[in-house]
């Protein structure tokens, strides 16, 4: 069953494909950038592959349209792409070339713009770089990720940032989803917040911690 449905959607991918798109091209971009040992008898693109594609589309590895990238093709490893995940992805996506892929990852940030969207993106970050071997996230790629996706849309993230300097647990899912809740209902003053209300500990002592230099900064 689930691979019939893989097939519907993959079927629906290929109508969906803007005239000109080819099968073919996006398999050979795979062939370019994969790794030339494949693991396990799979080929797949590795980091050094990813630095390559970064290369051509003139990003960083780091910047936030790689990690839209993954998003939109549903990668489960970062900083790698099984064949299934490119070659599906990009049907999907409608690019199969380099010049085509950079337009639509501009139009992947306006879709970000939309609120149910980006917070889908914003969890996916979380599982996308959450170690296999662990059920929480290492607070410096937490670190790395909030200010990656929530610069200029939390007013309190360099603050955030600050008070993290003086933490040094992992970050579990539900406060990394609370964070989001948090970023986005927050005011200015911090003066909203309710501390009965159902924030993680850590939430709760940012708040602690942060209003003191808020006060200050405001006299």
């Amino acid at each position: 069953e689930k691979a019939r449905r893989g097939l519907v959607w993959e079927s629906r991918c290929v109508e969906k494909m803007p005239k000109g798109a080819s099968r073919t091209r996006i398999e050979a971009l795979f062939e370019k950038y994969k790794e030339q040992d494949a693991r396990g008898g799979k080929s797949f693109i590795g980091p050094e592959g990813v630095q390559k594609l970064c290369d051509d589309l003139g990003l960083e590895p780091e910047d936030i349209k790689m990690l839209a990238f993954a998003w939109k093709l549903d990668a489960k490893v970062p900083c790698e792409f099984s064949r299934t995940e490119w070659d599906t992805g990009l049907l999907a996506f409608g690019a199969d070339s380099i010049d085509s892929l950079r337009k639509k990852l501009d139009g992947v940030m306006e879709e970000l713009e939309d609120p149910v969207n980006f917070k889908e993106f914003y969890m996916y970050a979380y599982d996308y770089n959450r170690p296999s071997d662990s059920k929480s996230l290492p607070l410096e790629i937490a670190k790395m990720l909030w200010g990656l996706i929530l610069r200029g849309k939390f007013e309190h993230l360099d603050l955030w940032l600050e008070f993290l300097e003086t933490c040094s647990h992992s970050i579990p899912r539900d406060t990394y989803a609370l964070l989001f809740e948090f970023s986005s209902s927050i005011n200015k003053t911090m003066d909203n917040f309710d501390p009965d209300g159902a924030w993680p500990i850590l939430i709760d002592s940012f708040v602690e911690w942060a209003q003191p230099r808020l006060d200050n900064s405001a006299k």
